[in-house]
């Protein structure tokens, strides 16, 4: 069976789709960094510079926040 690439923000989108709880369980996983601390902002920032920024848009708005 052949393997079709897919971009990481087009496979994040996509999860988050099927499955919205993914939201919850990445917000838990932000709150575990501790060395260094992160928010949600944060990761919002590095998954945009991961070139990730429709899905950091989405995800934005389902935890309430306004992308930039």
């Amino acid at each position: 069976m052949p393997v079709t690439p897919v971009r990481p923000n087009d496979l994040l989108e996509a999860l988050l789709h099927v499955c919205p709880e993914v939201s919850d369980v990445l917000a838990t996983m932000v709150a575990r960094f501790k060395a260094p601390a992160i928010g949600k902002a944060d990761l919002l920032n590095i998954l945009e510079a991961s070139n990730c920024r429709s899905f950091a848009m989405t995800l934005a708005g389902t935890w309430g926040l306004t992308p930039k």
